[in-house]
Formats: structure tokens, C-alpha cells, sequence
């Protein structure tokens, strides 16, 4: 068992209907950024926000988050920006909901930042059980052995993969007190089967080992479950064995950590 409670960010989507984002550098002309469609994790749209808009602009531009509030805010160097989320040519695809941001222009402004947290955050309920750290589970990535006549053994592999694996115990509608041990959650168990129909997408997320400290955190993706070796099936167990109707469980999962 980990002795902290964990948490998960998910859920960022860019598509054909919130891939743009208008803006003006100082008093310059419209400037459209077009960012690449995908499944991305906070870091990674980021990234994604930041590349598009110094490929489109003139300017240098940073996308940062406070990962405690999930608000992201982006910043301009040695000038103004203006963000066009209400009255840009592209507004009715922008990016503006999908990252926090109220849909009014902004004005002219050298950083800019959310109005609302962004993305999904799951929290088990429980602390993770049966955990295994990722410093403790490695595997060599596709490698094969070779053995000359003389019996010397080489291994070639494409890389190190890192795993993190443990199950989720006492996800539950039903009412905990506050003093105990199992996290209240009306929705609990609703909440984790929308967790886990995500995941066996594929979809990369993150990964905070404690919840209270969300700037460590891990990029990984489902590599299985007890239910399918490759991640892409999964089956909630009724704690029926323990006495605790109600109570749901996953079976070991492990998740792989996305190497940059």
C-alpha cells in the first residue's frame, strides 16, 4: 500500500471544433494559432498551446499551470498580447473553454490566466493497494537475447519501461464519515467507471502519487489489467468476498510512464 491518497488528471481533447486560438501581438493585426489535433495530457497541451502560438506569432510565448488549482495562464515577453476568445475569427472552434478561459477578449495584457479549472481529476477513494513503485518494476522495451557458439550472451532492447502497478479497493456510492479511512463520494463508483472507460482508450494522463503534492507527477498510459493483458479491457469486482456489498474493486493495473 502507497500511504498517501493519489489522484489522476485526464481529458484533454483538441479537435476540429477547439483547435484554434485568435489573438493580437501589441497592435498588430489578428494572428490565428492552429493547434495539432490529439489526446493530450496537461503537459503536453501546453506545450502544444505554447508551439502554435510562437509558430503563429511574432512574439515568445509561455503556457504555464498551477497544477493545485489547475488554472492555466499564458504570458507574453516584451509586449502585449491580446486574446481573441470572444470576437476572433475562429471563436466558435477556439480552444478557450477547453483551457479555463472565460470567452471575452482579454485586452491588451502581458499574461492571461484561466478562469476555471481545466480537465478531469480522479481521486480513489482509497489509498492504492497491492503498490508497486515504478523504481521497482522495469522492463527491457522489445529486447531479444542472442547467444554466440561460445556462449557469450548479448541483449538488444530499445529502451527501459517503467511501471507503476496496484489496484483500486472500496470505490463506493455509499455514505463515509469523515474520520474514516474511505474518501465520501456519492458518485464514486460512476466516477471510476468513467475513469476507467478512458484509460482503456489508451489515452495518456497523469499520474500524482499524492494528491497533495500534484507537481510530481508521471505521464503514463494502461498497459493492462487483470481483465486484458493489453489495457484494453477492464472488469469492476463487487467486494462481495469481503462482506462489503456495494464496495467496488479493479483488479492489479499497471501503467506505463511515457518517456520523453
Amino acid at each position: 500500500m502507497i500511504n498517501t491518497y493519489s489522484s489522476f488528471l485526464y481529458g484533454f481533447t483538441i479537435d476540429s471544433d477547439n483547435k484554434y486560438l485568435d489573438f493580437k501581438e501589441g497592435a498588430g493585426s489578428e494572428v490565428t494559432a492552429v493547434l495539432t489535433t490529439g489526446d493530450y495530457t496537461l503537459q503536453d497541451l501546453m506545450q502544444n498551446i505554447e508551439d502554435a502560438m510562437n509558430e503563429a506569432g511574432g512574439l515568445s510565448y509561455t503556457v504555464t499551470a498551477n497544477r493545485a488549482t489547475r488554472i492555466i495562464t499564458i504570458t507574453v515577453a516584451s509586449s502585449t498580447m491580446n486574446l481573441l476568445a470572444s470576437t476572433g475569427t475562429n471563436a466558435a472552434s477556439g480552444v478557450w473553454s477547453t483551457i479555463g478561459f472565460a470567452l471575452t477578449d482579454s485586452g491588451n495584457v502581458t499574461s492571461k490566466a484561466g478562469t476555471t479549472a481545466v480537465s478531469s481529476l480522479y481521486y480513489p477513494q482509497y489509498k492504492l493497494q497491492d503498490y508497486v513503485d515504478q523504481k521497482d518494476s522495469r522492463k527491457l522495451r522489445e529486447a531479444t537475447l542472442q547467444t554466440s557458439s561460445a556462449g557469450l550472451v548479448r541483449v538488444h532492447s530499445f529502451g527501459v519501461d517503467r511501471m507503476f502497478e496496484f489496484s483500486m479497493k472500496f470505490a463506493t456510492d455509499i455514505f463515509q464519515p469523515s474520520s474514516g479511512p474511505i474518501v465520501n463520494n456519492s458518485t464514486g463508483v460512476d466516477d471510476l467507471r468513467e475513469f476507467m472507460q478512458y484509460c482503456i482508450q489508451k489515452k495518456f494522463l497523469e499520474f500524482m502519487p499524492d494528491k497533495d503534492s500534484p507537481n510530481t507527477f508521471y505521464r503514463v498510459v494502461l498497459e493492462s489489467t487483470s481483465d486484458d493483458g493489453k489495457g484494453m479491457g477492464y472488469k469492476l469486482q463487487e467486494q462481495y468476498s469481503k462482506g462489503l456489498v456495494g464496495y467496488y474493486e479493479t483488479g492489479i493495473l499497471k501503467f506505463r510512464v511515457i518517456e520523453d
